[in-house]
């Protein structure tokens, strides 16, 4: 009782004095940013519209035709490319970023492909050294330190000899794939506009479906690059170059100064600089590179430190030299230190967070606080609102990115204070750790050790505690308020406890799961029931899904699956005759029960693959079922089902890869945007193994084998091999799959 009335005495005379007007102060002030964030979301709004009814693509902005060769001259005309890959132990994907980049369509002498290693991996040597005894002009450069981390590497790159010829640098982090087109694409608006230093291209995310974590970054970044992009490159010619994903003037970067690695937004601070000396710049939207979003929250909190600490570190220290700067005009100068800088950059993160889960929660402690309900409501609906229409698919889970924004914007505004005043981890850089980093088996095929979690690492305190002073400003705006905030305030307090615990990115959407079966001419499915049961104490017999594989119309021709850990598009193709192979007579049938559970393994020659439907409660049971399930054949995760019959495929297909053998192999992409190799068999015999030489040796992507039919098709990606024991070719022996 003394210490709650030593409590209640504090309270009763600092509340009026001290407490009150604090209060009043800070709710006028979180009102002033949030009316400066709506202004500016809104201004950006009505560019966005005008740039789409006018229809103004940098096409029609800017000059652009396409390169062409001349007859005398060969490819002479081409200009001198470099890529840069800077990478730093990113072992699960360099060969993505790698091949991709070797396999872009341009002239082979018009060429380098330099990749900046910092590693400690041989791997990324040899796989250099693979791609050069193939003719490629690749340069493995490696430093003796880290100094600068990936702007240090850059600028090291830069110096070397073989730079000089080049005229302009394309970059692409570890695990940016472009397409081939991708330089025929860019560099013509390099070439024709000398004005132009950069071109921008958008980020396309392989792994967005992976969990509600990747869905929300989603939301985040499309509109980033449908809105804040487009509209400074409409504009004002100038935006923050992403860092990779992106082609350079050479002559652009030297004139700002090079690389410099006085911030961890060395690519924002280059734009800055290249900016002020008169250079433009141009987004390509319709230009798209895929990568992979990071898809734990540890990896994401490392991320957004970085992408908001930095921005504030470099708004610090040129916002002087931008506003003495005489070579833009003032209107622009103005757009780069209010618009781009100070409201994007620095109030969005503070007001969300101080307003919306500081002191909006605290004013139902103070009755005679009023904050109006535009300010409290409508100005942050219409906010988001309009940042969720870049992402309609995802207009359903608006309510969790509101959440999931409040929560990260904690990290954002104390990443922004640090940049501010210089303090502690200003200068900190983690690479993003890849979705594959955390999956990988090992070598021996046994599932992988999971790591020891210190009680530190795994519950954040920071989390846990504005949780619990949300829950407590719940508790008692329902027991005693009147506006109605405790609804809010107990789902926000919800989101904050669910990250606090380390929950954050585990929520994975329903998801397919393709599952490889032996199927006998005759199962004795109770048997296979209670064998499977009696080999999996505690599961009851609804939690086993029988799939019974009879042969119809219908045949199975391939199965192609992402799992690299991208989730992406699987494909199954299907044809509308029966048929016989020299495994038997065998099908396709889709299995449509929802039911998570576990599903029974055919031990027998005949062999038929089936999708089914399947869900998980959390990323790591799904991982856990991936790796443990030891009398399941197969369980991959992918998030669609494709299926197209072979006259649509075909039809669509007109690149050729290779001929010979039992069929022709062509390359090309799906209705939904997948890039696939097919292969249409002449007969039913044979093992199509020109197929596998054709990819292998092909510039997108290294596969094998995974059956035949009267059409294959396979999603060109790495890492999903089927194997039998003897070779790669399938065979009626025992197989296996194996992600590795």
């Amino acid at each position: 009782m003394e210490i709650s009335g030593q409590f209640g005495l504090i309270w009763e005379q600092t509340r009026a004095p001290l407490l009150v007007p604090v209060l009043k102060v800070m709710v006028v002030m979180c009102l002033a940013m949030s009316l400066m964030l709506f202004i500016e979301r809104v201004y950006m709004g009505i560019v966005i519209a005008f740039v789409k009814l006018l229809r103004r693509k940098p096409e029609k902005m800017y000059k652009w035709e396409p390169m062409k060769d001349d007859v005398e001259l060969g490819y002479s005309g081409y200009p001198m490319v470099l890529v840069q890959i800077p990478m730093y132990n990113e072992k699960e994907v360099y060969q993505l970023s790698i091949g991709a980049a070797c396999g872009l369509s341009w002239p082979a002498d018009r060429i380098i492909i330099q990749v900046l290693d910092d590693s400690t991996d041989p791997a990324i040597k040899l796989e250099c050294q693979r791609w050069a005894s193939k003719g490629v002009n690749v340069k493995y450069e490696i430093r003796d330190n880290r100094n600068g981390y990936k702007a240090g590497a850059l600028k090291e790159g830069m110096k070397h000899s073989y730079v000089k010829q080049c005229d302009y640098v394309a970059i692409f982090d570890a695990d940016f794939q472009p397409e081939p087109d991708f330089l025929n694409r860019s560099i013509p608006f390099l070439v024709n506009n000398p004005e132009l230093g950069l071109v921008q291209a958008r980020w396309k995310f392989v792994n967005s479906d992976e969990c509600l974590m990747t869905r929300m970054q989603e939301m985040s970044l499309d509109y980033h690059f449908i809105v804040e992009q487009e509209v400074g490159s409409s504009t004002y010619a100038f935006f923050g170059f992403n860092g990779t994903a992106g082609v350079w003037r050479i002559s652009a970067i030297n004139e700002a100064g090079g690389w410099k690695d006085r911030t961890t937004v060395e690519d924002m601070d280059l734009s800055v600089r290249a900016s002020l000396k008169g250079w433009k710049f141009v987004y390509a939207g319709d230009l798209k590179v895929k990568n992979e979003l990071p898809s734990t929250f540890k990896a994401y909190r490392f991320q957004q430190h970085r992408w908001s600490c930095g921005p504030a570190n470099l708004f610090k220290k040129m916002v002087t030299e931008i506003m003495r700067n005489k070579r833009v005009s003032l209107w622009k100068k103005l757009y780069v230190i209010y618009s781009f800088f100070f409201v994007r950059k620095i109030v969005a993160h503070i007001v969300t967070f101080v307003f919306y889960c500081v002191v909006l929660p605290a004013t139902v402690f103070f009755p005679e606080i009023e904050v109006p309900k535009w300010g409290a409501v409508y100005i942050p609906s219409i906010i988001t609102l309009l940042n969720a229409v870049g992402t309609p698919r995802s207009l359903h889970l608006v309510l969790f990115w509101i959440l999931f924004e409040n929560v990260m914007s904690l990290h954002r505004t104390k990443a922004t204070f640090i940049g501010l005043l210089e303090a502690g981890r200003v200068n900190e850089w983690v690479v993003t750790e890849k979705l594959g980093d955390a999956l990988k088996p090992k070598s021996d095929g046994k599932p992988p050790r999971k790591p020891r979690i210190r009680i530190g690492e795994r519950v954040h305190l920071l989390e846990l505690g504005i949780g619990a002073y949300l829950f407590l400003c719940g508790c008692y705006d329902l027991a005693f308020g009147k506006n109605g905030y405790f609804i809010f305030l107990f789902l926000q307090s919800i989101a904050f406890f669910l990250a606090a615990a380390g929950y954050v990115g585990t929520i994975v959407l329903l998801q397919r799961v393709a599952i490889l079966v032996y199927k006998p001419s005759q199962v004795d499915f109770n048997d296979k029931v209670r064998t499977a049961l009696a080999k999996n104490p505690g599961k009851k017999r609804e939690d086993i899904v029988v799939c019974s594989l009879s042969p119809s119309r219908g045949c199975l021709v391939g199965l192609s699956s992402d799992s690299d850990s991208y989730y992406e598009n699987s494909i199954l193709s299907e044809c509308s005759d029966g048929g016989q192979s020299n495994f038997g007579d065998y099908d396709i049938i889709p299995c449509l029960s929802t039911k998570p559970g576990f599903y029974v393994k055919y031990t027998d020659s005949d062999c038929a693959i089936t999708n089914l439907l399947h869900g998980f409660r959390s990323k790591s049971e799904a991982d856990d079922f991936r790796f443990n399930s030891r009398w399941i054949c197969s369980c991959i995760m992918s998030h669609r089902i494709a299926l197209d019959v072979p006259s649509t495929i075909t039809f669509q297909f007109k690149e050729k890869l290779g001929q010979g053998g039992y069929g022709t192999v062509y390359k090309g992409t799906l209705s939904n945007d997948v890039s696939v190799a097919v292969k249409v068999l002449n007969n039913f015999k044979g093992n199509g193994e020109e197929f596998i030489n054709k990819s292998v040796q092909s510039e997108f992507r290294r596969v094998e084998l995974i059956g035949y039919r009267l059409l294959l098709s396979w999603n060109l990606r790495r890492i999903f091999k089927l194997r039998t024991e003897a070779s790669s070719v399938l065979s009626a022996g025992t197989m296996k799959v194996s992600v590795i």
